[in-house]
């Protein structure tokens, strides 16, 4: 599975096909996946989104399919910069 993450790369190409894509979830409903109700890994099209939560410094961290299930759901702090990210596992500009 290729991967990327935009603090490693990402193709411009990706940012028009994931703005179009949002705006084709956000005209469906909500589902849960199996993952997310069950805790099992789901090796779908996933993209995660990072939301503001709380003034106090807490984003919720948004993870879903491209059928918009939700996979998983968790809030994070503000602060967390990912520094523990594998660089190696996306694909490199």
């Amino acid at each position: 599975m290729r991967r990327y993450h935009k603090a490693v790369y990402t193709e411009p190409i990706h940012w028009q096909k994931l703005e179009a894509l949002t705006e084709k979830l956000n005209s469906l409903k909500w589902s849960y996946s199996g993952h997310c109700l069950e805790n099992v890994k789901s090796r779908a099209v996933k993209i995660c989104y990072r939301i503001p939560y709380t003034e106090a410094g807490l984003d919720i961290i948004l993870v879903i399919s491209e059928d918009k299930e939700i996979i998983t759901i968790y809030i994070n702090s503000i602060g967390d910069n990912h520094e523990t990210l594998r660089k190696n596992l996306y694909i490199q500009g």
